[in-house]
């Protein structure tokens, strides 16, 4: 069975998307979105919506150590990590076509850390300097469904980030 994820906690008839979807469905003699698709329960949904959830994420690490004299220690710590990611989402819960969102995420850093740590002052003093780097890059698509048979006056969203980042 799909993976149902949202529940509605309570309906506003009131608000932008509700109201005119709701005009459309009861002069259509479509079901109105209220609060019969409330549960009872956290676990109950009635979602119709459920696209392919499709997460794979791996990374992997490397940790070198180098002790230089017993009072002076040199570190290294390189990472790398990867995702890709394909998911959906029912935000109301309910039979309804409103809110359906699918997200698309890539994303990928490399980090590099040196340590340099070591002892003075006849063991009096222990201390610690050291760089650390780090750069990522990204792609986000999230696409949100507010235009569909019951909601013909809607309006679909298609957001797009792409990002870089370097520290």
């Amino acid at each position: 069975e799909k993976a149902k994820h949202a529940i509605s906690l309570e309906v506003n008839p009131n608000s932008f998307v509700t109201f005119d979807q709701n005009a459309f469905a009861i002069a259509n003699g479509l079901e109105p979105f209220d609060n019969r698709w409330v549960p009872d329960d956290i676990y109950t949904n009635f979602a119709e919506f459920h696209p392919d959830n499709e997460v794979d994420v791996w990374g992997a690490r490397v940790t070198a150590k180098w002790e230089i004299t017993p009072d002076l220690t040199l570190k290294s710590i390189t990472s790398y990590r990867d995702l890709e990611s394909d998911t959906g989402l029912d935000f109301d819960g309910s039979p309804s076509a409103i809110s359906n969102q699918t997200v698309y995420d890539e994303q990928d850093q490399f980090t590099q850390e040196l340590l340099l740590s070591g002892r003075a002052f006849d063991n009096r003093l222990d201390w610690v300097t050291g760089l650390y780097y780090l750069e990522e890059s990204g792609f986000n698509r999230i696409e949100l469904f507010l235009s569909f048979a019951e909601n013909p006056f809607g309006f679909d969203t298609d957001t797009i980030n792409d990002y870089e980042n370097s520290s």
